[in-house]
């Protein structure tokens, strides 16, 4: 009689051999499938986030639009370091296209002036004004219309030969722009 018991008892081993890498290749499928499948939900995630800021960026982007306008539109009338010498001779002339003479002029630079707790650097402007009531009004609009940043700070009225107006004004020397606003 032959014997076949080594041979099938190979042949046994060998399958179970198969058996168990066929196993494992299998459960190693599923995992990878496992991940594949969170990868593509992660992505998908990402995506929705993604298309959230993206949408948000262009809101707050069509929003801060006009304010960036109003910025570049305004910069102009910010004194350089040469608009300062302009103050006195510009306030000169308003006086005189409003039938107005003005004396007692003195200009000082103020780095440190404090507005809303911020720190603005200014240029501080103190004149005397003389004239008729309505024309020292009218010359003090002119003012607002050339600078329309200038703070009025102080304005007092005398009547000693005629009626003297003295004024005080900020105007701001800088501005700096935020890096989205630049042109």
């Amino acid at each position: 009689m032959r014997s076949f018991f080594i041979p099938c008892l190979t042949l046994i081993s060998l399958a179970l051999l198969g058996v168990f890498i066929a196993l494992s290749t299998f459960q190693k499928v599923a995992r990878l499938q496992l991940d594949v499948s969170t990868m593509k939900q992660q992505v998908d995630d990402d995506k929705t986030q993604r298309a959230i800021i993206v949408s948000t960026l262009s809101r707050l982007d069509t929003e801060s639009r006009p304010a960036d306008e109003f910025i570049k539109e305004w910069q102009r009338s910010f004194l350089s370091e040469d608009d300062t010498q302009r103050i006195l001779p510009a306030l000169d002339s308003l006086a005189v296209a409003n039938v107005v003479s003005s004396s007692d002029k003195q200009n000082k630079a103020d780095p440190g002036y404090t507005f809303r707790n911020k720190i603005i650097p200014v240029e501080s402007v103190k004149i005397s004004v003389s004239g008729d009531y309505y024309r020292l009004l009218n010359w003090l609009g002119a003012v607002e219309q050339e600078f329309p940043l200038a703070r009025v700070e102080a304005v007092s009225f005398t009547n000693q030969n005629g009626l003297k107006m003295t004024s005080t004004f900020s105007f701001p020397t800088c501005f700096n722009l935020p890096a989205s606003a630049t042109p």
